[in-house]
């Protein structure tokens, strides 16, 4: 993965455990010198993506619904194809793929752009 893949708020592995991507992971925004700076290597050679699974989509709220799955706050819907998910937009005579995803910060992107939504994480327990 590259770091810049990420978007603030991304949710990753950081080592062995979850966390936030605290920056876009592209630049850092130096405050002192109004400079950018790329991170350090060591700072994102950590992060992982996450894969998506149906568990992981139940807890970020979406309703299993036959094959699919669908969200009350959007209005695509996701459908597993063997190791990877199709992201579906819901026409009124036919369905669209618009995107095929692996990981949950590649869906929360899709919910920010599709949506103008955040796709929050699941509550911490």
């Amino acid at each position: 993965m590259k770091a810049s893949d990420f978007r603030i708020g991304n949710i990753i592995y950081q080592g062995d455990s979850f966390g936030k991507a605290a920056m876009n992971a592209y630049d850092l925004f130096n405050y002192h010198n109004f400079e950018l700076k790329k991170p350090s290597a060591h700072y994102c050679e950590t992060w992982k993506p996450i894969p998506l699974t149906d568990i992981r989509l139940v807890e970020f709220g979406f309703e299993k619904i036959k094959q699919d799955f669908k969200h009350h706050e959007f209005s695509f819907k996701i459908k597993r194809e063997r190791s990877k998910w199709l992201i579906q937009l819901l026409g009124e005579s036919e369905t669209v793929t618009v995107a095929t995803i692996r990981y949950v910060h590649q869906l929360q992107n899709i919910c920010f752009v599709l949506e103008e939504k955040e796709l929050l994480p699941p509550k911490d327990n």
